[in-house]
């Protein structure tokens, strides 16, 4: 099997990983663990801002009902960590699911204002509740244990944070190239196209923010038990701010660089096969052609209501013939007809 360039990086990455913990100094591996739990909450973020297109300002606050969750329950009442993060995920997903159902319906710059408003009430509502400790913030949060081995300090949580963080991504990559990740990418690119086409999109708003919202609690779950302390500071809308613009740098609609691993496996593989690479499409060129196929398939449906049959919709579609069969697609039914192949 040959090794390209992304499965080539990604074992030096679970490599680095791996050792890291043991071999590198201690500040390198509290930068690491907070690293790693920016990423979960970024990758959120990628799916929502990045390829649906809904901008939010308040993540932060969704990190802190996971870490405030755990924290007042594990201290309060003594209750195990791993089901307190059972417990967050719940109060997240519904509290996640109001705010959606009010803000998602809003478009232009009215939703970023609605998110940045709920991202500092829910900031505020942190440092003036008195079970939460208020501003002081709660303290003597317990350790995670995994049977006898307690995760106490930054090298031996490293490799907790690291799974989550590697399933997360692991877990939208495959969302993406799913049937559904095909359709969330459509809302980008306008909610009436994408509803011209059978797509839910109020629906599939709403499960972007809910699926985005459970990664940043999952993050603070992590957080709490990794500081063993919180308050409302690092849950304000300057940190919301800061963890879009993470999503931003990093490459807002790429999941660890998607593009640009394909382009390269892409280049490997023509390198290999002696001929030339073909330069990626902009975006600017796929979202073109996304409306003259949407401009296609009103076509064949005009013709095919005229009643002039399959071989007429294909004629109106002119498209390309398809790469395996060297046919000319039915514009309907997207396959190969017997009236309109070559």
């Amino acid at each position: 099997m040959r090794l390209t360039w992304s499965t080539g990086a990604l074992v030096a990455f679970l490599v680095v990983v791996a050792v890291a913990p043991v071999v590198a100094p201690q500040f390198w591996v509290t930068l690491g663990n907070y690293i790693g739990l920016y990423s979960i909450v970024a990758l959120g973020l990628v799916l929502l801002t990045g390829v649906a297109g809904q901008t939010s300002f308040g993540q932060a606050a969704f990190v802190g009902l996971g870490a405030y969750a755990t924290a007042w329950l594990t201290t309060q009442y003594g209750t195990s960590p791993w089901l307190t993060l059972f417990v967050g995920l719940a109060v997240t997903a519904l509290v996640a699911l109001g705010l959606g159902f009010i803000t998602l319906r809003m478009r232009g710059h009215y939703l970023p204002l609605a998110t940045i408003a709920w991202g500092i009430s829910l900031s505020f509502l942190f440092g003036n509740l008195e079970f939460l400790g208020g501003h002081t913030g709660l303290s003597s949060i317990p350790a995670l244990s995994i049977g006898p081995l307690e995760l106490k300090n930054e090298r031996a949580i490293w490799y907790l944070i690291w799974a989550i963080a590697l399933a997360a991504l692991w877990c939208t990559n495959n969302l993406l190239d799913s049937r559904p990740g095909r359709a969330i990418r459509s809302l980008r690119g306008g909610l009436d196209m994408a509803e011209a086409m059978g797509v839910d999109g109020a629906r599939l708003k709403i499960v972007v923010f809910v699926y985005a919202a459970l990664l940043a609690c999952v993050s603070g779950w992590l957080y709490a038990h990794l500081q063993r302390f919180v308050n409302p500071t690092p849950f304000s809308i300057v940190a919301g701010i800061e963890y879009l613009f993470m999503a931003v740098v990093g490459g807002a609609g790429s999941v660890w660089g998607r593009r640009r691993r394909r382009g390269a496996d892409h280049a490997a593989e023509a390198g290999a096969a002696g001929r030339p690479a073909a330069a990626p499409r902009p975006l600017g060129q796929l979202r073109d052609d996304r409306v003259r196929r949407a401009a296609d398939r009103a076509a064949a449906a005009r013709a095919t209501a005229s009643g002039r049959g399959s071989s007429a919709c294909c004629r109106a579609r002119r498209r390309r013939p398809c790469a395996r069969r060297r046919r000319w697609p039915c514009a309907t039914t997207r396959r190969p007809t017997a009236r309109c192949s070559r």
